[in-house]
């Protein structure tokens, strides 16, 4: 965030217009920090609420999301949605935010919910991420169920999760087939072109891991020298707004964090962001925190597909992984509860731990 500062007030000295979302939404993360950090203070509940209430959140907005892709609402601003996605989101960070729904579902451990209820849910959720036939949902999709039969906690529901899953999956991919064969023929052109270009095929008709190489190679035009490589151009320039693309011809726009950062911030961007998330993995690894560890990895691979420290959800969960990662799980005892009488009344109360001598006395 230092950095990020030096960066945006040099930008502001620079000409070319700057996207303020573009400097003002990484200092979110920082208050977000602190908010997650102190939840259980402030609300007295665990994180495991929370939690809950996420992967809650994230059932109900899956079923709303297909639900509303067959219904032509007129609140809609487009005729049609993202071709071959049954989703009316923006798809590519819907999965994200699903994913971490996924990693928290199969491994934070207090969350109290039965076996056929986690493998319901996790069955659900693997079917949103898939119908959204996302190259990098799909991607993270494999990795979160596969490395989950893996460790201890979630090695059960994992291994149940994957049976009913493909059972599912071919249940629904047959359903598919016969009652929207449209959206079934776009789906599977658009899987096999993802595939094709996760191989290095070059037959597909579309390439978007190409299309960001071009993107950065755009941007890099305005790399003129050693130094500004090493320090970045700024942020000017740099958007994700379609209307500032069309009005500046040296704007540009790149769906790849590693990219943008060499790019905006230099090599020394790209260091530092780069140790950041080496600090978390090694840290989740120190406190074997299965969770801080898979979902960093989801915030490593999302990276090479979006712009995380621009797009909200991903800032807000990358915050809360990033708590979950370095505070202790245990409730801090800044809180004591004590029991009190009052004439015929008794209380219990959550009193500072400095003021227990005196509800004592």
């Amino acid at each position: 965030m230092a950095y990020h500062t030096v960066i945006v007030l040099c930008s502001l000295t620079q000409e070319g217009p700057i996207t303020w979302s573009f400097a003002f939404r990484p200092y979110e993360l920082i208050g977000l920090i602190f908010v997650f950090d102190n939840y259980r203070e402030l609300t007295f509940h665990p994180y495991s609420r929370l939690i809950r209430l996420f992967i809650n959140t994230a059932i109900v907005f899956g079923v709303i999301n297909i639900t509303l892709y067959y219904l032509p609402l007129p609140i809609w601003n487009r005729v049609f949605f993202w071709w071959g996605r049954i989703s009316c989101g923006y798809p590519t960070m819907d999965v994200i935010s699903l994913s971490y729904a996924l990693v928290f579902l199969l491994h934070y451990k207090n969350l109290g919910w039965s076996t056929p209820r986690v493998m319901l849910y996790a069955g659900l959720l693997s079917i949103f991420i898939i119908l959204n036939f996302s190259g990098s949902g799909s991607l993270l999709l494999l990795l979160i169920l596969f490395l989950s039969v893996f460790f201890r906690h979630s090695r059960k529901a994992a291994g149940r999760v994957l049976i009913v899953g493909c059972l599912i999956f071919a249940f629904g991919l047959m359903s598919l087939q016969q009652y929207f064969p449209r959206e079934y023929s776009q789906g599977k052109t658009l899987l096999e072109t993802k595939l094709k270009n996760l191989i290095g095929d070059n037959s597909a008709d579309t390439n978007t891991l190409e299309d960001r190489d071009k993107q950065f190679a755009k941007a890099q035009r305005r790399v003129e020298n050693s130094l500004v490589e090493i320090l970045g151009i700024g942020i000017n320039y740099a958007t994700n707004d379609s209307e500032m693309l069309r009005r500046y011809k040296d704007s540009y726009m790149i769906e790849n964090e590693y990219n943008l950062l060499r790019v905006c911030y230099g090599l020394v961007g790209l260091v530092v962001f780069i140790i950041f998330i080496i600090h978390m993995t090694l840290t989740a690894l120190n406190f074997r925190n299965i969770v801080g560890l898979m979902g960093g990895g989801v915030f490593a691979v999302n990276s090479f597909t979006l712009i995380p420290f621009v797009l909200y959800p991903n800032v807000v969960l990358l915050a809360f992984v990033y708590v979950l990662i370095t505070t202790n799980e245990n409730p801090p005892k800044r809180f004591l509860i004590v029991k009190t009488k009052l004439g015929n009344m008794a209380f219990i109360l959550k009193v500072p731990k400095g003021l227990k001598t005196f509800f004592k006395r």
